[in-house]
């Protein structure tokens, strides 16, 4: 009863998607009132569970960090074409320091990483910064250049993927839901959920803000990239809930 408890408070939430390649919103439940209901009374002990890639909760997460992974090489695309040198050194360092930090479990680091890069990503909406990204932009080679077109277009794609994965979410909490006795086989699976709703939350975030921003610049420098799309326009709900 306590693991069905505990896995309905994890999956609990609404997120939903905007599937209009250029943008998209997400709410999801309160993180905070997640940690007040599952973390002990006692200082946590930490734990960094290895995911398992033959699980039902291991295989989206296998998927979620093979995304993220090209989006943190998109970011770095993007902005080492949009940033000073000086701006986009700091930005790498940060990553750097984030990387080889022991303390960090794995999903803790993917987080931070997707902080980072919303929080570069305010950098390029500064007005101030502006005319030196209209330059940079001028100075890009054709490779670089294809490159920085490329990265925007994987972030799309990589938001479109995010999606499917809560889609996943959606029907293994539907299937846990018919069948109370399947959540004892994910006993072990359930110490994870938590963590990828907080990444898919985060990176999600991520990709909205660098994006909204790189965009604006691309129209305002009179760049024109095709994105792809599903829907245009259509807002797609969906419910993870027991």
């Amino acid at each position: 009863m306590k693991k069905s408890l505990l896995l309905a408070v994890c999956l609990a939430g609404v997120f939903t998607f905007t599937e209009n390649a250029q943008a998209f919103e997400l709410s999801a439940p309160s993180l905070n009132n997640l940690k007040s209901i599952t973390t002990p009374a006692a200082a946590p002990q930490k734990s960094d569970v290895k995911f398992d890639p033959s699980g039902t909760i291991g295989q989206i997460n296998t998927k979620l960090y093979n995304i993220d992974s090209t989006v943190q090489n998109a970011y770095i695309s993007l902005f080492s074409a949009l940033l000073s040198k000086e701006d986009f050194n700091k930005y790498k360092a940060e990553l750097d320091a984030i990387k080889t930090n022991k303390n960090l479990s794995e999903t803790e680091k993917r987080a931070k990483l997707a902080q980072v890069a919303t929080d570069t990503s305010a950098i390029l909406a500064k007005e101030e910064k502006q005319a030196e990204i209209s330059q940079n932009l001028k100075e890009l080679s054709e490779a670089k250049r294809t490159e920085y077109i490329n990265a925007l277009t994987n972030l799309t794609s990589a938001s479109m993927q995010y999606m499917e994965l809560a889609a996943e979410c959606k029907s293994l909490a539907t299937s846990i839901s018919t069948n109370p006795a399947m959540a004892v086989s994910l006993a072990f699976e359930l110490k994870q959920v938590k963590d990828t709703a907080a990444l898919l939350k985060s990176n999600l975030k991520s990709i909205k803000n660098v994006t909204t921003q790189v965009i604006a610049i691309n129209k305002a420098n009179g760049i024109d990239v095709k994105l792809p799309e599903t829907q245009a326009g259509k807002t797609k709900k969906i419910d993870i809930q027991l």
